[in-house]
């Protein structure tokens, strides 16, 4: 395994994997991932950090594990897996932690905690038995996160991320702001810690939100999602993998025909030279990969990277 770095250096903390892969395509395994960080030659690398978008989000800060209060003996503790309205009709997933059965659970309760928003791939399902399957093992390998999914609001439950895919316009920037909101008036969600995640064109949306908006989300971990816009209004951290035998999005770009409209894919790396100062992008090639084939152990390590650098 190569790999390299950009502006600051990555450790994989393995501590606690966002275990969203029920939400995900369709896990096969592949080869041993290759990594290349900012300002390499070719594409493959690992992710890194930055800002958020809870109330307010800065690229400094606190990363890496919340430490909760002991909820106390006694205690259970689990998630609460709703459906909650936003303005405007649309709606959310989130997965609030409870607590019940002893006094220290008022405190644990009380702990801020971070934000992690999955954005699905175009057409995959929004079904609450899929939701609640996910928050049920994401509450099993931690729970210093708040997890949320994400409902689209395009055709075949595309997102707007500008370039593609609904092909019309739909404020899905303002759905995000509007889920965050929601989601920290429900819950004590941690200032500046709120991260994107998302499959294709759910990772299209989360580059485009982090590049509009690098205030609002400190880092986003993304597969096979090449965005082409303007990034560099502030600095970002983007995490991004992706497979070397995409057929759809093409590791190193392309055009692909989608609902009668031509989408020009950038290569992966497109983004790398054209962040702002103090950004850092880093880009994983996995072997053998499709679009549709994450393997367990990358869908571990991008959750465990975007953990550990909110």
């Amino acid at each position: 395994m190569v790999r390299e770095t950009g502006s600051v250096s990555v450790q994989l903390r393995r501590h606690a994997v966002l275990a969203l892969a029920l939400l995900v395509l369709v896990l096969a395994g592949c080869g041993e991932p290759a990594r290349h960080g900012k300002g390499s030659a070719s594409p493959s690398a690992s992710p890194s950090a930055s800002p958020s978008a809870s109330p307010s989000a800065s690229a400094s800060g606190a990363r890496g594990l919340i430490k909760l209060p002991d909820p106390g003996k006694g205690a259970k503790i689990g998630w609460e897996p709703q459906l909650d309205p936003l303005p405007g009709g649309r709606s959310y997933y989130v997965a609030i932690p409870t607590c019940t059965g002893s006094p220290g659970c008022t405190a644990w309760l009380a702990a801020p905690r971070k934000l992690v928003v999955w954005l699905h791939g175009i057409g995959q399902g929004e079904a609450p038995a899929i939701v609640a399957g996910a928050f049920e093992r994401l509450g099993q390998v931690t729970n210093d996160v708040v997890p949320a999914f994400g409902v689209a609001a395009g055709p075949r439950h595309s997102w707007d991320a500008g370039m593609c895919c609904t092909f019309r316009p739909i404020d899905d920037l303002g759905y995000l702001d509007d889920l965050v909101r929601d989601a920290s008036a429900r819950t004590p969600i941690a200032a500046g810690r709120v991260g994107l995640a998302g499959v294709s064109n759910g990772g299209l949306l989360a580059t485009r939100a982090i590049c509009t908006h690098p205030d609002r989300y400190r880092a986003i971990a993304v597969w096979a999602a090449s965005w082409r816009g303007p990034c560099a209004t502030g600095p970002v951290t983007i995490g991004h993998w992706h497979g070397d035998a995409d057929p759809v999005i093409r590791l190193h770009g392309g055009a692909l025909s989608l609902g009668g409209h031509v989408v020009d894919f950038p290569p992966a790396d497109w983004l790398r030279n054209r962040l702002a100062p103090g950004s850092d992008f880093e880009l994983t090639v996995v072997p053998g990969a499709t679009h549709l084939t994450l393997p367990p152990a990358t869908l571990t390590e991008m959750f465990a990277w975007l953990d550990a650098h909110l």
